[in-house]
């Protein structure tokens, strides 16, 4: 991802700790509005100016073009306050070969999935499995972007309590494997609106960490319909199941014997 250094230079008769707290403000409506991938970054203030580096998955991701309303709002009271512009300075990526974002046209179909260790976002394309930034979707306000970053936070939440495998393992496991749990139907309502507003078939994966023999697992039918879904082979070397009447993917399950 790209390293943006956001500078606002301060005078000397504003109250440091108002603007402290607009500055934060502002970069937590970035994040709601899916323009930076940082959720919370500690500011740097000086005499002069207050600072912060926070991660973007495109160079231009902060562009005037993507803000959403809030964010339009938050930096206009952050300028007044402040008596001076907001300047973006991009610092370079965060590691040599970092491939970018979905470059395709049109999308074949999508899928809303995540993980503890994915900061590039929950919207992936169907084409090429980059991820795609979801100010790049004009048809999705702030309010459904807030929901999809909403929603993947709670489900990192439970990634973070499965792999802890102490507290809450087995709840926040089911969570993310079984269909009809509040996560999956919450993601799923959420699949639901994306293709409302983009015309795009949306798939939600349902995360598989069951202890099963191999043949077994591939025996099992789509949880919501009880048909077969498994794939003749996988999609992007992740996807064993498919199922194209519900809109559901999912793995083969990482705990076999």
């Amino acid at each position: 991802m790209y390293i943006q250094e956001l500078t606002l230079e301060t005078k000397n008769n504003i109250d440091k700790n108002e603007l402290v707290e607009q500055f934060h403000s502002l970069l937590y409506v970035l994040h709601k509005s899916g323009q930076s991938q940082s959720k919370q970054e500690a500011s740097f203030l000086s005499d002069t100016f207050i600072r912060c580096n926070i991660q973007t998955l495109e160079k231009n991701s902060l562009d005037n073009k993507y803000n959403s309303e809030w964010v339009i709002k938050q930096l206009e009271k952050l300028e007044s306050l402040s008596s001076s512009k907001l300047q973006v300075k991009t610092l370079g990526t965060t590691y040599e070969k970092y491939s970018g974002v979905c470059q395709c046209k049109n999308h074949k179909f999508l899928v809303l999935y995540t993980h503890l260790l994915n900061d590039a976002g929950a919207l992936d394309c169907g084409n090429c499995f980059k991820p795609i930034p979801l100010y790049r979707f004009v048809n999705l306000d702030p309010i459904i972007r807030e929901h999809i970053i909403s929603w993947e936070e709670n489900y990192i939440a439970c990634d973070r309590l499965q792999i802890g495998s102490t507290v809450g393992e087995k709840w926040a496991t089911k969570q993310m494997t079984d269909y009809n749990s509040p996560l999956s139907k919450e993601g799923i309502a959420i699949c639901s609106k994306i293709k409302l507003l983009t015309g795009i078939p949306t798939y939600y994966y349902l995360f598989n960490y069951r202890r099963l023999k191999v043949e077994q697992d591939k025996n099992r039918l789509c949880p919501s319909c009880s048909a077969q879904w498994l794939l003749d082979k996988p999609l992007n070397s992740l996807y064993d199941f498919k199922c194209d009447k519900c809109e559901l993917i999912s793995s083969l399950t990482s705990n076999s014997y």
